[in-house]
């Protein structure tokens, strides 16, 4: 359980660091965006935040119902405790790249339509 844990807090350690909101991303920008395409960035980075949070929630909460059932006496509880826990890490490492990967999209997509 130590190792999962470690795992996963360096997972999201890193994902924090390394990454940056859609906002940020059109700010480094050498160009201007184009106004039609404002409302575009702009839904992007909204939906960062909101993938950020859920990733957060959903975390919380599974890895405690996670801990509820390793807590409950039996081997089956047990072991489906851990494949809970196991599926829930996994689940908030993928929600929480969704940020890298708009950061990356807004990037790349930037440069085109820059004017």
């Amino acid at each position: 359980m130590r190792r999962i844990r470690t795992v996963c807090l360096t997972a999201l350690l890193g994902m924090t660091l390394l990454t940056s909101s859609a906002a940020a991303q059109t700010d480094q920008l050498d160009c201007e965006i184009p106004p039609s395409l404002q409302p575009l960035f702009d839904l992007l980075n909204t939906f960062t935040e909101l993938a950020l949070l859920a990733g957060v929630g959903l975390g919380t909460l599974g890895l405690s119902i996670a801990g509820i059932m390793i807590v409950v006496p039996g081997q089956d509880w047990t072991r489906r405790g851990k494949d809970v826990a196991k599926h829930v890490i996994v689940g908030t490492i993928i929600l929480l790249s969704a940020q890298a990967i708009v950061g990356f999209i807004v990037a790349r997509l930037g440069s085109t339509v820059c004017v």
